[in-house]
């Protein structure tokens, strides 16, 4: 009778298991009308309150060519080495990063966790301080960082209007009769040589690296070095994302982090990510496949954030006579490709012709559309950022339009 009850007792909490299995499995599916009222939600917003869906890159160009950020979502930039991947990787996470930018249900800034396989951290900002300042960094590690300002080096502004010049044209604007430059728009307005205000240097490289050491040192973004095995990432992610939300993160010096809510994960790069635990002889491939798999579904679904892989592309495309980038050049690109929501490479022709580049291709930089769930124009030609001094812009310092007249380049090319 002992055992009988025990058999009995045994198949009815199986029974129960399975049936609190089966509802668990039950809430991960929805009705079409849930479904409707929350994506409805989003688009009566777009419409009515001009709130657009998604979050922006801080590109209007890619905002527009490859669509906004969305969460859940997993977005693919492929680069060979040196293009610019991680650059512009890294301005997104400082645009999603802006004091300005603020959960709308918390009321929290949005946060960015960086995942970085390939380069460790102090590394990291200190390229990305040095390009913020617009300063060698090659200089900065000699200790060679200027305190005085140098308009020739610097640059200088206006006084009176605040118009901006470049160190390199500074030399080349006119002179009143003491012999000092002036600025050329009071010039025109004045009309006299005399009475146009001499143009002051602008920031020394030291005030500028301590400029940009504040920005980058207020702006949420988590950077993560460490290996771990992709399955593990999800897990420190939530655990960085619920800390930042309490506002429970601390300085190293012990000082309490302003309390943020994560939104956008970068991972640089997926073919840098450690091999899950077991075997040690597995195909490095079906790693890869794991990982980005991972990504997508480990992070992007279960906490329902932007996921931004980098993807590093073979080197076979080095041999090609066009060298612009495509989906078979990414390295065991496998699920990579399956899984990515959007797709999309950074090509720089300059880089492959260095000082035989013609005119019309100097610092210009390439957005080859390679995937889009959202929808892939084939017949549009790239969509082009300008690419100077380490940074990207949205554009030449003259605009596109006289870019494009001044090198005889019509609108559709």
């Amino acid at each position: 009778a002992d055992s009988g009850q025990v058999i009995d007792g045994a198949i009815e909490r199986l029974a129960g298991l399975s049936k609190q299995r089966n509802e668990e499995a039950g809430r991960g599916a929805a009705t079409t009308r849930d479904v409707v009222e929350d994506v409805w939600t989003g688009i009566a917003a777009a419409t009515e309150h001009g709130k657009p869906m998604g979050v922006s890159w801080g590109f209007p160009v890619l905002d527009e060519r490859i669509g906004r950020l969305q969460q859940p979502g997993y977005v693919v930039i492929g680069g060979r080495s040196g293009q610019g991947k991680t650059q512009i990787a890294w301005q997104t996470g400082m645009n999603l990063g802006d004091r300005e930018r603020v959960d709308p249900d918390t009321g929290l800034r949005e946060g960015v966790y960086y995942a970085s396989y390939e380069m460790a951290r102090e590394p990291l900002l200190m390229r990305g301080i040095c390009i913020e300042a617009s300063y060698p960094t090659k200089l900065v590690l000699a200790g060679n960082i200027p305190r005085e300002r140098n308009p020739y080096k610097d640059g200088a502004a206006c006084p009176r209007c605040g118009t901006e010049t470049r160190g390199d044209v500074y030399h080349a604007l006119p002179t009143n009769r003491s012999g000092q430059r002036v600025c050329r728009v009071c010039l025109e307005h004045a009309g006299s040589v005399d009475a146009a205000p001499c143009p002051e240097p602008l920031h020394s490289p030291y005030e500028r690296l301590l400029a940009a050491s504040n920005l980058i040192g207020n702006t949420p973004i988590f950077i993560d070095d460490k290996p771990s095995p992709p399955r593990q990432i999800a897990e420190r992610f939530k655990r960085v994302r619920d800390l930042a939300a309490e506002g429970k993160m601390k300085t190293r010096g012990g000082h309490s982090y302003p309390a943020c809510m994560m939104r956008t994960v970068v991972v640089d790069s997926i073919q840098d990510t450690p091999p899950p635990p077991g075997p040690t002889n597995r195909n490095r491939t079906i790693e890869i496949q794991d990982a980005s798999r991972g990504l997508m579904n480990d992070i992007g679904k279960a906490c329902r954030v932007s996921v931004v892989g980098l993807a590093k592309l073979t080197r076979e495309i080095d041999k090609q006579k066009d060298h612009r980038p495509q989906l078979k050049d990414i390295r065991e690109c496998g699920d990579i490709e399956y899984q990515a929501d959007e797709i999309f490479f950074v090509h720089r022709e300059q880089y492959y012709l260095r000082d035989k580049t013609p005119p019309e291709l100097r610092n210009i930089c390439e957005i080859v559309h390679g995937k889009g769930r959202s929808g892939l124009d084939l017949e549009a030609p790239p969509a082009k950022l300008w690419f100077a001094g380490g940074m990207f812009f949205d554009g030449p310092p003259n605009g596109w339009t006289a870019w494009r007249s001044e090198h005889g380049i019509s609108e559709d090319r």
